[in-house]
């Protein structure tokens, strides 16, 4: 029995018409096209995700070798996010409509801002790294860093602008996102990136600025000072001396430092200026000279005075100020390595440096000790420029085999510690010293403010034997009437004579070692400044004989109020502390209501806490007295609740900081 193939095919039940064929076989392509689509967008994800996962692991602290190799993961990682956004964007139209899933519709509502944030921070790290790159090669031989900074930055200004352009989306972006309602796998690292933001858009500015600083268009002179910390002032030490530090096209002319006080020119250069008032009461002096133009611990306003006064000793405007103390010495020869100075037998260290900048006038024979007097007054400063140009000219050579990665983390933290602090006229430049703290500006904000400032006006070093503790109660058990009680306590470390008669005291002076001057008594005019609203209640501060000071005028155990810079109120003192003795100010003051402010988290108290440059790190206790039954929710330092119910903080302020306490209360 033979069977029509045809009949071996036929299935009543299951066959499909043409139409329905039809429909069957776009609905298989369709899917088939969209695993096909799925795969590609998870290949594309997994692809980027390795990228980020690849820069993670190359994150922390790199050397000029890391960083060389970053280009092509940083190009890969831009060329991946434009990928992926490509393989989805079809499926975000729909993925904006989803944001009523639970769990994940935040995200999907959200696809499109984060693929868009993705290739806007790639492009930028790749727009910023083609930028710079350069500079991570070796230089021309012979070819200063300046000089190449110079050509360098002025070739790459477009990739700098378009590194700032996508930088600029990039915020945008980010501020449109809802990071709480996100997942925290991608909240997270949102959050972790929001404050990241703004020092990338500064090093960038910076970078687009640095050719002007650098003499680009023309010459550049700015006055390089140093500051002693042991003989402390507002900006961080008395100007010991001074130097003109010109660039033009990145070229640097010799650099010579000249005393401080040879700066000034009272037979052409006058007249100049009264002084603050209190170097002229404590001080017994009449004008107001180069030396001490540091009066105010607001650099800008300090900057203007060093400028005006230079000025009038050399007739010569200035494009900016840039202040240094030992401590940059230090930092820079760690980076340099030993140097060989005309003056020494064996190349200068880190660890020595501070001892010879101390001591290099007492290193040669003398024939006596008159002989070593006059060496200490006319030669004292004698190796600062000797010792600037070697640092400055191994900084400039350095070449390919220096660690440019970590000078730049040296200096970061050098101005972050005050130990740097700049002050120019290139605007671009200024704003980004200013956002980051760089020119020495008093910051008081809108809440509660503290910055002790200590100057030294008795003739010596004594600062670099106090010990400084600060207590800092701060009672808000009356919400609507603060009040603050500032205890401080100055200790002589080292052993002397307690008497204090400033004139016998410099007639008896024998300077063997720079030590020596370490020895008297410290004679500090002390300002606390705080909120520019805040009235003083009582001060109690130890009483002054007049024969303390050459002046002739001591003080009671009261202070003077006026109003300090940057809308703050300075409250000062005169302290004086004998060898091996200690001394103490309580200032007790109302604070403005406004240094507490609610919502609905409760209410929050915010305290800018700013340091003193050149000072040691101070020893800082801070207690937060709150109101009865109120309940202690966070804060943003390191905090205890005690068992009366109040908050400390204590610790060494290192740097400036920001506190911001929370707290509910009925």
């Amino acid at each position: 029995m033979s069977t029509h193939p045809s009949t071996l095919l036929h299935f009543p039940r299951l066959a499909i018409s043409r139409p329905r064929r039809l429909i069957l076989l776009l609905a298989l392509l369709a899917l088939l096209i969209g695993g096909v689509k799925v795969w590609r967008l998870y290949q594309s994800a997994q692809a980027l995700r390795q990228d980020v996962a690849e820069l993670r692991a190359a994150a922390g602290p790199l050397d000029t070798a890391h960083l060389r190799m970053l280009g092509p993961l940083l190009a890969r990682t831009h060329a991946d996010a434009q990928d992926l956004r490509a393989e989805a964007m079809p499926l975000l139209p729909l993925a904006e409509r989803l944001g009523w899933l639970p769990l994940y519709g935040p995200d999907l509502a959200a696809s499109r801002i984060l693929l868009d944030l993705a290739v806007e921070l790639a492009s930028a790290a790749e727009e910023g790294y083609i930028a710079l790159s350069p500079l991570l090669q070796p230089a021309e031989a012979g070819q200063p860093l300046p000089v190449a900074l110079v050509q360098h930055l002025n070739t790459a200004q477009p990739e700098l602008e378009r590194t700032r352009q996508a930088l600029t989306r990039a915020d945008a972006l980010l501020a449109s996102l809802p990071i709480d309602r996100l997942v925290p796998a991608l909240g997270t690292p949102l959050r972790t990136l929001a404050p990241l933001l703004p020092a990338a858009h500064d090093a960038v500015a910076l970078a687009q600025a640095l050719p002007e600083l650098l003499g680009a268009s023309g010459r550049r002179d700015y006055l390089l000072i140093a500051q002693n910390p042991d003989e402390l002032r507002a900006t961080g030490g008395l100007i010991t001396a001074a130097g003109l530090l010109s660039i033009e096209h990145g070229r640097i002319a010799p650099l010579s430092m000249a005393d401080s006080g040879a700066l000034n020119d009272f037979k052409s250069g006058g007249p100049y200026p009264e002084p603050p008032a209190p170097l002229r009461r404590y001080m017994g002096i009449d004008l107001w000279v180069f030396q001490d133009a540091n009066w105010s611990p607001d650099l800008p306003t300090a900057a203007r005075a060093i400028a005006d006064l230079y000025q009038r000793g050399h007739g010569q405007a200035i494009d900016g100020v840039i202040l240094v103390d030992p401590a940059v010495v230090t930092a820079l020869l760690r980076v340099t390595g030993p140097l060989t100075l005309p003056d020494l037998a064996t190349p200068l260290t880190a660890d020595t440096a501070l001892d010879y900048m101390r001591n290099s006038v007492f290193l040669g024979p003398v024939a006596g000790e008159r002989e070593r007097q006059l060496r200490w007054i006319n030669q004292r400063k004698a190796f600062m420029a000797p010792l600037a140009q070697a640092i400055m000219a191994a900084l400039q050579q350095g070449g390919a085999q220096r660690d440019w990665a970590g000078l730049a983390r040296v200096a970061a933290g050098l101005l972050a510690e005050r130990h740097i602090q700049l002050a120019v006229a290139q605007p671009d430049a200024a704003a980004v010293f200013a956002r980051r703290g760089w020119d020495g500006a008093l910051r008081p904000g809108n809440a509660d403010f503290l910055m002790l400032v200590d100057s030294n006006i008795g003739y010596n070093k004594a600062t670099a034997s106090i010990q400084q503790a600060i207590s800092y109660t701060v009672d808000l058990s009356t919400p609507a009437a603060p009040l603050a009680a500032l205890n401080l306590r100055y200790t002589h470390r080292l052993a002397g004579p307690a008497d204090c008669d400033q004139s016998k005291e410099l007639k008896a002076a024998f300077i063997q070692r720079y030590e020596d001057m370490q020895l008297g008594c410290y004679r500090d005019y002390l300002r606390a400044y705080v909120p520019g609203q805040a009235e003083l209640i009582t001060a109690v501060v130890p009483a002054v004989p007049g024969n303390w000071l050459l002046a002739g005028v001591g003080s009671d155990d009261g202070a003077d109020v006026q109003a300090g810079e940057a809308g703050t109120r300075a409250i000062g003192a005169l302290v004086v502390v004998p060898p091996g003795q200690a001394r103490r100010v309580l200032l007790r003051y109302r604070l403005p209501a406004g240094v507490l402010t609610r919502d609905e988290q409760g209410w929050h108290y915010r305290l800018a806490l700013q340091r003193q440059a050149g000072a040691p790190p101070p020893q800082l206790s801070i207690t937060v007295r709150l109101p009865r039954s109120a309940r202690f929710v966070s804060a943003s330092l390191p905090a205890s609740l005690q068992p009366d119910g109040s908050v400390v903080i204590a610790g060494a302020l290192v740097r400036d900081q920001q506190l911001e306490l929370v707290f509910q209360a009925p």
